[in-house]
């Protein structure tokens, strides 16, 4: 199975768990991404961006996926820019939403504790 099936369905499984669009699952993966790809180093992060298709890495600049400097990205940090951004400001529970994608991608991948927790 392509990676680009594989991200496709948990983008899918995102938006039908959550009720939001196939869209607005696809932007909280990429900022959920953008922070898993912070928070973590070698092959962690070898093993992140070779499992998302390039449907989310060409929204993630060449400095986020290979800074090598680790950062602690927490669930708050994600939920806060997800809460900002006017695209998704109709979700109902943005924190809900933001735990089940890293969730879901952390299943999926098969690396845990993607994200700090809520500080």
């Amino acid at each position: 199975m392509s990676k680009i099936i594989i991200m496709n369905n948990i983008i899918q499984k995102l938006s039908d768990k959550s009720e939001i669009s196939y869209q607005q699952a696809k932007t909280i993966f990429e900022k959920v991404t953008r922070a898993a790809l912070k928070n973590t180093s070698g092959n962690n992060r070898q093993t992140i961006l070779s499992k998302i298709p390039n449907e989310i890495t060409t929204s993630i600049s060449d400095s986020e996926k290979f800074n090598p400097v680790r950062q602690n990205i927490s669930y708050r940090q994600v939920y806060e820019d997800v809460n900002n951004d006017l695209s998704l400001k109709e979700i109902s529970d943005p924190k809900k939403v933001v735990f089940q994608a890293v969730k879901i991608l952390e299943n999926d991948i098969g690396i845990k504790n993607l994200l700090t927790d809520f500080k």
